[in-house]
C-alpha cells in the first residue's frame, strides 16, 4: 500500500513541540520542503489498514528524511532515523489499527 499521497504538514518552532492542532497545511509527499523558512516540521496522513494486514507485520517505508525524523502512529512512537537523509523503515505492528 502506498502512502505517496496528499498528507498534511506543519511548522514545529521546536523539536519537542506536541503535535499542533491548527496550522496544517497540504504537502505532497515525497517533496523537498523547499522555499520553507524553517527546519522542523510535523507530519500526518490518515489511511485505514486493511483487514488482510491480520497476522503480518506491516512496515512503513520513508524514502528519505531529514535529521532526526520521529515516526507516531496513533499517538505512539513507533521508531525514527537519526542519521541524515537516508532511507529507513519502521514497523508500525503494535500501533496500526485495522479496518474490518
Amino acid at each position: 500500500m502506498s502512502l505517496d499521497s496528499s498528507w498534511q504538514m506543519a511548522r514545529a518552532p521546536l523539536l519537542d513541540d506536541p503535535l499542533p492542532q491548527s496550522g496544517w497545511q497540504p504537502s505532497r509527499v515525497p517533496e523537498v520542503l523547499y522555499g520553507y523558512n524553517y527546519e522542523r516540521a510535523w507530519f500526518q496522513h490518515t489511511f485505514d489498514a486493511p483487514a488482510a494486514w491480520q497476522g503480518r507485520q506491516p512496515m512503513v517505508h520513508f524514502g528519505g528524511a531529514k535529521y532526526n525524523s520521529r515516526v507516531m502512529v496513533n499517538g505512539q512512537q513507533g521508531g525514527g532515523w537519526l542519521n541524515g537523509h537516508d532511507a529507513f523503515e519502521v514497523e508500525i505492528t503494535d500501533a496500526v489499527r485495522r479496518s474490518g
